[in-house]
């Protein structure tokens, strides 16, 4: 497929840039198993890219009234600020080498995240990263999560550039069709999940990583002048 013509960058955070999923799924599992239910890999990759609310809705409606929901959701928390105080929050393979290939391109970036505000700033804070991107639209900020086009659309108006010279960067499906329908240039990294074949056909490439991603970038995408 052709490069487009680009003047921003808008990234996914969990499970893109930030090895975050696989430590979602085990605290979110761990937490239902002490309880008694079990969330099971299939089941949990099909909430992965939605916002937490609704993922949470979705988990209660699998297991059914008797589920406690409020202790569960606790047990959740404790379990992930307990792994991360013990070690960190690992950054995915690449990604300080594709956030300054875009600083070289003189391409400025948003983070477009289902994560709420608050979890996802500190996310972003405890893995050094917050300060490369010039905002972060989060999914407590907008109306709809994905895969519906808010938080694309949000971030490409914060960036003043025109979605069609925005690049999306994403793992989920949800987040691919999120991006598409908001008009960017949607990259699908899969990370835990396999993408389904909606997903696949909305992306405007595959890649295996962020350095693959980036190679990509720079072998022909041309940089829009920035009165787009």
């Amino acid at each position: 497929m052709p490069h487009p013509t680009i003047a921003a960058v808008v990234l996914d955070m969990d499970g893109l840039m930030l090895d975050t999923e696989a430590l979602n799924r085990v605290t979110w599992q761990t937490a239902a198993a002490e309880l008694g239910f079990e969330l099971t890999d299939v089941a949990y990759a099909g909430l992965i890219g939605q916002t937490t609310p609704v993922s949470e809705q979705q988990v209660a409606d699998r297991f059914g009234p008797t589920f406690p929901v409020d202790t569960w959701r606790r047990r959740r928390r404790q379990l992930w600020h307990e792994r991360v105080a013990v070690a960190g929050i690992p950054h995915k393979a690449g990604l300080l080498a594709f956030l300054d290939g875009m600083d070289a391109l003189g391409l400025p970036m948003a983070v477009g995240t289902s994560t709420a505000t608050e979890p996802a700033e500190f996310c972003l804070r405890t893995a050094g990263i917050r300060e490369r991107f010039r905002t972060l639209v989060a999914g407590d900020q907008v109306a709809r999560g994905k895969p519906a086009p808010d938080i694309y659309r949000e971030a490409a108006r914060r960036l003043d550039v025109p979605p069609v010279h925005c690049l999306a960067v994403e793992d989920s499906s949800a987040g691919i069709l999120a991006a598409s329908r908001a008009g960017l240039w949607p990259l699908l990294i899969p990370d835990l999940a396999q993408p389904t074949a909606e997903a696949q056909d909305a992306a405007h490439q595959r890649f295996a990583s962020l350095f693959e991603a980036l190679a990509w970038i720079r072998s022909g995408a041309a940089v829009a002048p920035r009165n787009v």
